[in-house]
């Protein structure tokens, strides 16, 4: 019997050393230290939707709760750590509907983790409020200025009327942006795009105070 060619018995080896270290980083990458990591490198364009698994809240008197609205690029919706629960009553609110709270959020883009829910318990702990409801807008790695366009605006608008029609208000629009203009070498008009967007909000009715975070 033939042995291996020594050129085969190279492949062989190496496509076992291949398998190895891909093994080494699927279990790397999803440890909770590097889900931000994760993020950067691949980014999910698409916005998670899936409620099968989640807890509808129906009836809720919403009166004594903080109803947010929150936009931006990655930080803003599901780039973060996962693993959180919130512990008071926070909610996500989706295409008209209610849901306790859980990462990935309702809404946002990715499949990850994202700050909302410690937000949320943070304002309940502190008695600021009875409860937290987010409605998760923002879009990865994009810029005020193309944030301030179709298709992501049109969806912040979209939700913004959705959450006027089902809870009454919108107590503020919170947005966690900044790094793709820094990136884009934007910075230094950051203000001047920032009061364009402002603006903007205004002149489409938008009447909630908007935090830069």
């Amino acid at each position: 019997m033939r042995s291996a060619a020594p050129s085969q018995l190279c492949l062989v080896l190496l496509g076992l050393l291949l398998a190895g270290n891909a093994v080494t980083l699927y279990f790397l990458f999803n440890t909770p230290q590097l889900y931000r990591l994760k993020g950067l490198l691949v980014q999910d364009a698409s916005r998670f939707s899936d409620a099968s698994l989640r807890t509808t809240v129906l009836g809720l008197d919403t009166a004594g709760y903080a109803i947010f609205l929150t936009y931006g690029q990655s930080n803003s919706v599901n780039s973060g750590q996962i693993g959180y629960k919130p512990r008071g009553n926070v909610l996500n609110f989706h295409n008209g509907v209610l849901y306790r709270y859980e990462d990935p959020a309702l809404g946002g883009q990715g499949q990850q983790g994202s700050v909302w829910g410690r937000v949320g318990d943070q304002l309940v702990e502190q008695t600021a409020y009875a409860g937290a409801v987010f409605a998760l807008a923002g879009a990865n790695g994009k810029t005020l200025e193309q944030l301030s366009r179709p298709p992501y605006y049109d969806y912040l608008l979209q939700d913004y009327a959705a959450l006027r029609q089902q809870l009454g208000r919108v107590d503020a629009i919170l947005l966690h942006q900044g790094e793709a203009n820094h990136r884009h070498r934007q910075a230094g008009d950051y203000r001047r795009a920032f009061i364009a967007f402002e603006q903007q909000l205004r002149r489409d009715g938008i009447t909630a105070p908007l935090y830069l975070a």
